[in-house]
């Protein structure tokens, strides 16, 4: 047990923790390549923080035990009976722990996309008692402040589901739903100093290389694309005449400027044509529209000869 990140736990709540952290095992977090537990860690420092509450922090330190790893019931019992709680407050931490365990798995529900299953998520969570939601706030807050700055392109979208959860989820502890959206709006605001870069580098990177399945990836499934040399055409009809076409080959692409808002993205780059022996260069402006899953919707390409 990481006796300095654990301190602030009291005796039966390191107890506990010990086990927690065997159940977990060697999961790590994604990016940091830290141990798991030191996200069950922060979220019990904020839960014990906030409300004082030793039954909210247990169920924070063991919050994803049954969605996470092999623990059952009644491992989890023995768990907390051994670590010193009462059969009563046992209970309490299971029923929390089960609260906060996802339903709307894509194991359990293959048909049904991520977009609806986080949303009948967050209207299950919304009906959870004010312990769980307390619990969730910590849990999303952590959340938050590791996928802003390690990944950045899933945090556009955990950000749209902590927004939808908390929409829904306020009938915990009054203090920490106004941190959760204090969190929820400092990550909106660094991702908007953010903008596409992200996307257009992806973009970047699969057009000079002439990858058409990369690309395509950054495009929704009725996405079109607009040039001059082509007209108007789906995105897939589009890319696939343009590598197909000698004339337009050797592009050099350099990103000069970015603008950014909600829905649009545009920036500037120089492209050459080697055309009849002959090398022409232009500016090219490229506009994207974007849908709210940061898919490319829209393409128009203006040439500045």
């Amino acid at each position: 047990m990481d006796e300095l990140n654990s301190s602030f736990l009291d005796k039966r709540e390191a107890a506990f923790f010990v086990a927690v952290a065997e159940w977990h095992g060697t999961q790590k977090r994604k990016f940091t390549g830290l141990s798991y537990t030191t996200h069950l860690l922060a979220v019990a420092k904020i839960v014990k923080t906030q409300t004082r509450n030793t039954i909210l922090v247990a169920a924070a330190l063991g919050h994803d035990l049954f969605e996470d790893t092999n623990c059952s019931e009644n491992d989890l019992l023995k768990a907390l009976i051994d670590a010193g709680y009462s059969l009563s407050e046992a209970k309490d931490i299971i029923g929390l722990v089960h609260e906060l365990t996802d339903v709307f798995i894509k194991e359990d529900y293959p048909d049904i996309n991520r977009k609806l299953r986080k949303q009948k998520e967050a209207e299950r969570l919304g009906k959870s008692s004010p312990g769980a939601q307390t619990i969730k706030y910590a849990d999303l807050i952590d959340n938050a402040r590791d996928l802003v700055v390690n990944d950045p392109g899933f945090c556009r979208i955990f950000h749209r589901e902590m927004q939808r959860i908390l929409a829904h989820m306020n009938r915990g502890d009054f203090t920490l739903y106004a941190k959760a959206m204090q969190t929820w709006i400092r990550v909106q605001e660094q991702l908007a100093k953010e903008g596409p870069s992200e996307l257009i580098n992806a973009y970047l990177e699969a057009l000079g290389a002439s990858d058409l399945e990369a690309l395509l990836k950054l495009f929704s499934m009725e996405a079109r694309v607009f040039s001059p040399r082509y007209g108007q055409l789906p995105a897939d009809e589009f890319f696939q005449k343009l590598f197909e076409d000698t004339e337009a080959s050797n592009l050099r692409l350099i990103q000069v400027f970015e603008s950014v808002n909600k829905e649009i993205c545009a920036f500037f780059h120089y492209d050459w044509i080697l055309k009849s022996g002959e090398l022409i260069s232009f500016d090219v402006c490229d506009i994207f529209k974007l849908d709210g899953d940061r898919k490319i919707t829209e393409l128009r390409i203006i040439y500045s000869l």
